[in-house]
């Protein structure tokens, strides 16, 4: 899948190439607004995005201020969240474990936890940084864990206790209990860009800077433990 200012692109592999399968409107209005440096100074457009792990043809991403979910298979728009973020939602991402759940991160400092089926509002909403937030990234293994990126320069880990599917007493959470496990800040403040898990420990991330450092850290071992035992 490619996405750019006015088109999304599903590719097939072929025995030549790579082509366009399906094609998909994601803005009509052909206007910007006034761009500075390169850079829309009201909106940047489309930002990240990721594939829905409980249905192959399903992919959303932030486009402008709204979340945008693309269905391959009709070549259209199949739901959008008016305004998730403001100016820009920055990243979307699904729970690999909890159909219907995304989180999306965007230029408000905030992390918002969505349903897709009922998107009037969020279900929670996470006060994450002051600038900013680049990247989320859930667990791959335990969704209570996600990670946040941020222009401030920090790199979050969190545990959302109420939506870990690894939690023992459910009714003994809080519906807001999101506890900020760890926070890491890059010298001088400088942008942290990105993060991701690893794909073969669940306890291990990396994160990446504006000036092309990397760093790879694990969950606290009382993290680990109180998820574990």
């Amino acid at each position: 899948m490619t996405v750019d200012e006015f088109k999304a692109r599903a590719w097939t592999r072929t025995e030549t190439g790579y082509r366009a399968t399906t094609s998909m409107v994601t803005r009509r209005d052909s206007s910007r607004s006034m761009t500075i440096g390169g850079m829309n100074t009201i909106q940047d457009g489309v930002a990240s995005g990721s594939w829905d792990p409980n249905d192959s043809e399903v992919f959303a991403c932030g486009i402008d201020a709204d979340v945008a979910v693309f269905d391959v298979r009709s070549g259209e728009r199949a739901q959008t969240i008016v305004k998730a973020h403001a100016p820009q939602t920055r990243d979307v991402k699904y729970n690999p474990n909890v159909a219907h759940e995304i989180m999306t991160c965007g230029d408000d400092g905030l992390v918002k936890i969505w349903d897709t089926r009922a998107h009037a509002q969020a279900m929670k909403i996470i006060p994450g940084h002051c600038h900013w937030i680049w990247r989320c990234a859930y667990n791959p293994v335990y969704d209570a864990l996600f990670l946040t990126a941020s222009s401030d320069g920090g790199v979050r880990l969190w545990s959302d206790d109420t939506k870990s599917t690894h939690l023992r007493d459910r009714s003994s959470a809080s519906r807001s209990a999101v506890r900020l496990v760890t926070k890491r800040s890059n010298e001088r403040s400088i942008s942290a860009h990105s993060c991701a898990w690893s794909a073969v420990d669940p306890w291990t991330y990396a994160s990446i800077n504006a000036s092309g450092v990397v760093s790879i850290c694990d969950v606290p071992r009382e993290e680990k433990y109180r998820i574990l035992l």
